[in-house]
């Protein structure tokens, strides 16, 4: 979640700046920071665990974010992967409810690409590498 939230914050930082939001700018480069000394210690295998405390905390900041720069249909583009984590989860749930049978191995999708025989390393960076560009995308969009 860390380093996805920090592809995420990538794009807020370059929006924040350019509209002159300088000490928002200064906030992210600040939670930039902390989250890449958090990732410091949590280099294959991790050793401290962010739980739904610190990822909640980051989902909301990363809205908040979105609603001061009027970003938010854009901020779906930037946070892709976490959307597609998440609708995964509502396919896989309504599919059982309609149907009784399962869309996914497991949700979120995740889940399947490691019951598929994926390494966490692997997914990992397949999911920040897709998040950089979704985010890298927003910003050619937004200029």
């Amino acid at each position: 979640m860390a380093g996805i939230v920090l592809t995420i914050l990538l794009p807020f930082a370059v929006i924040t700046y350019t509209q002159h939001y300088y000490q928002v700018f200064l906030f992210i480069l600040i939670c930039m920071e902390a989250i890449l000394g958090f990732l410091l210690f949590n280099i294959n295998p991790a050793h401290v665990f962010m739980g739904d405390t610190g990822s909640h905390s980051l989902g909301g900041l990363l809205a908040g974010l979105a609603f001061i720069t009027k970003t938010e249909i854009l901020f779906i583009l930037m946070g892709g992967v976490v959307f597609i984590e998440t609708l995964t989860v509502i396919i896989q749930l309504i599919s059982m409810k309609l149907r009784k049978k399962r869309v996914f191995l497991m949700t979120p999708i995740h889940h399947t690409f490691e019951l598929m025989g994926w390494s966490e390393t692997k997914i990992v960076k397949m999911f920040w590498l897709i998040n950089f560009s979704l985010s890298f995308l927003s910003i050619l969009l937004l200029f």
